[in-house]
């Protein structure tokens, strides 16, 4: 199944991922949250993707939930995909830690992006 992911009309600026170490090796659990940071327009959109099943060789997709955050900077619309993952219920660990680093890589992208304009 797909994870977090970056529409074809916009630009990716970042993504991470935190989980569990060894969660997709056969025989374990895994449990994940994704987060890609992307824009089009000057719009920015946050996509929270988290995830949890079983490695059977394959990963078995036991549940999921996402949610999907936008704003005008990259910090409005990070703020907002927390605030949309926590009331879908994505309230683990993993969400913080993927979300900081991708909205600090996205942050980074625009202020490049800034100077180059």
């Amino acid at each position: 199944m797909r994870t977090a992911y970056c529409p074809k009309s916009h630009e990716q600026m970042s993504s991470d991922s935190a989980g569990i170490a060894y969660g997709h090796v056969p025989g374990h659990q895994y449990h994940d949250v994704d987060v890609v940071v992307s824009r089009s327009g000057g719009k920015i959109r946050v996509h929270v993707c988290e995830s949890w099943g079983s490695a059977q060789g394959y990963d078995e997709e036991h549940g999921r939930r996402e949610a999907i955050g936008r704003g005008e900077t990259v910090a409005v619309a990070c703020a907002n995909a927390r605030q949309r993952a926590r009331d879908a219920g994505i309230t683990c660990e993993y969400m913080e830690q993927a979300m900081s680093k991708a909205e600090d890589a996205a942050q980074d992208a625009a202020d490049d992006l800034d100077t180059v304009e």
